[in-house]
Parts: structure tokens; C-alpha cells; sequence
């Protein structure tokens, strides 16, 4: 019973401040090893770089087939009035959260914040969503689909077919 303690209590010393929480919902069969292919991209493409305090970063990738997407968020959680996102946190941090967690999921370290979360459908341009009466924005594509950046503290809605 001691040895157990003493494991227990070296293991939680070991392992990084995190607060973590995978998803107990959602699409089930998404393809967890596409999006870890596509991460090195997401992350140079849009989550590195300055950030400041309270600032988050968004980012939708669609699959080739259209049939589901993923969306990233980065949020910066440190006190200091700014931080750098480098490759090796992004990939670090959105990737345990592809690998780690069957239906996505979402962390809080000392410093950082990561979500990756899988859905059905295609990403939507949100601030078209709704709005009929004006034409949407250009969606970059990649990967042959689109990567939209998303708008500060919203997530995109699936597109229904």
C-alpha cells in the first residue's frame, strides 16, 4: 500500500500543470491520424506567433472527403501582458488532444489553453452564417478543404447537407 502512495504521489509530481478534459460526446469514427497530419500546418498557418494577454486564435480544417472538420482554439492564460506560441507547444498541446481523447477535448495549462474538437460537415464561413442579404467572405482551401479562421469566442457551425 506504501509503494502504491509513493508511485501515485511521483507520478502527479512529474506530470505538467494541466487541468485536461476529453470530450465525452460527439462524432464517433473521425479520422484522428488526418488531423495530426494536417497539424504542423494549422499550427504555422494561424497559432503562432505574439500573443496577448486574454487572446485566443481559431482555426477549422475540413477533411478532403467534406465530411468532417476540426476546430482549433489557442488561448493564452498567463498574467504577463504577452507570450510566443512556438511550433513545439502548438503540435505539443493540440496533438495530445487528437491523440489523447477519442472525441476531442480541451486543456488548461499555467500558460496555455488547447482545444481541438472533431465534428460532422464542413467549416463555415460564421460570419456569413445567417446573414443572407450579403455575399461571404473568401475561404482560403487547403488540404481540399477550407481553414477558416473563426471569430473571437465563436466556433462554426457544421454545414448540413
Amino acid at each position: 500500500m506504501q509503494l502504491t502512495k509513493i508511485l501515485l504521489l511521483a507520478g502527479t509530481a512529474l506530470a505538467p500543470a494541466a487541468l485536461a478534459d476529453c470530450f465525452k460526446s460527439g462524432p464517433e469514427g473521425i479520422n484522428r491520424s488526418w488531423a495530426m497530419d494536417q497539424l504542423k500546418t494549422v499550427c504555422n498557418t494561424y497559432m503562432l506567433g505574439s500573443y496577448e494577454k486574454g487572446q485566443q486564435r481559431h482555426a477549422c480544417l475540413t477533411d478532403t472527403n467534406q465530411i468532417s472538420q476540426w476546430f482549433f482554439t489557442i488561448k493564452l492564460r498567463d498574467d504577463r501582458n504577452f507570450r510566443v506560441m512556438n511550433e513545439e507547444e502548438c503540435l505539443s498541446g493540440l496533438g495530445k488532444e487528437i491523440t489523447g481523447c477519442d472525441l476531442g477535448g480541451h486543456s488548461k495549462y499555467d500558460n496555455w489553453e488547447y482545444t481541438s474538437d472533431p465534428n460532422r460537415g464542413a467549416c463555415a464561413d460564421i460570419a456569413f452564417v445567417g446573414k443572407r442579404d450579403v455575399e461571404p467572405a473568401p475561404v482560403p482551401v487547403l488540404f481540399g478543404g477550407p481553414i477558416s479562421p473563426a471569430i473571437k469566442g465563436r466556433r462554426p457551425a457544421p454545414v448540413e447537407e
